[in-house]
């Protein structure tokens, strides 16, 4: 899976290539988590798994109205972006008017850790859980159970949404190139 920047950069410059709408927005969430499962007293399931969530948002502007097309895919092949951006611009193009419809906020800041790999996690988070698991399955009840562990950006205990990679209006692209569609 390619990082989250990269598909931000991919959808932009899709964006500006196909030319259907004179903004985009660009939202890339990931989520990792690890888990343990157990029934009748023996380990059953472990592992890591991750998710990613892309949303293209188009704004297709005629004077002082704007027309919005949204669409999210979970789709992880870098080869199916251009078609989501293609489909949220035609999405655009048919939308009716947007009654709240109102100017990007602009600035081009990215974060210190705009191209950090989202944080991990792995089956050591339960090391303080194995031990005690480990001689309750020794013991004479019967245990069943599960735990798991999604870390957020600035919380080492859980959570669900790791990192969100956005990018507004691709003039005011997160640490790349400034390129207008």
């Amino acid at each position: 899976m390619i990082g989250a920047q990269q598909v931000v950069d991919i959808a932009l410059d899709a964006a500006a290539r196909l030319g259907g709408a004179e903004e985009t927005i660009v939202l890339v969430g990931d989520r990792v988590a690890t888990s343990l499962r157990w029934a009748n007293n023996s380990m059953t399931t472990n592992g890591v798994s991750t998710a990613r969530n892309t949303t293209i948002i188009s704004i297709v502007r005629q004077g002082d109205t704007a027309r919005v097309g949204t669409l999210t895919s979970a789709e992880v092949d870098p080869s199916a972006i251009e078609e989501l951006v293609a489909a949220s611009q035609a999405a655009a193009a048919s939308a009716p008017e947007a009654r709240d419809a109102a100017p990007l906020l602009s600035g081009n800041t990215a974060p210190a850790d705009w191209d950090a790999p989202i944080r991990g996690t792995g089956p050591e988070v339960f090391s303080d859980l194995t031990d005690p698991l480990a001689r309750g399955f020794r013991g004479t009840d019967q245990l069943y159970g599960f735990a798991q562990h999604a870390p957020c950006a600035g919380d080492d205990v859980s959570g669900d949404v790791d990192r969100t990679a956005a990018a507004l209006n691709p003039t005011h692209r997160f640490g790349g190139d400034q390129r207008q569609t």
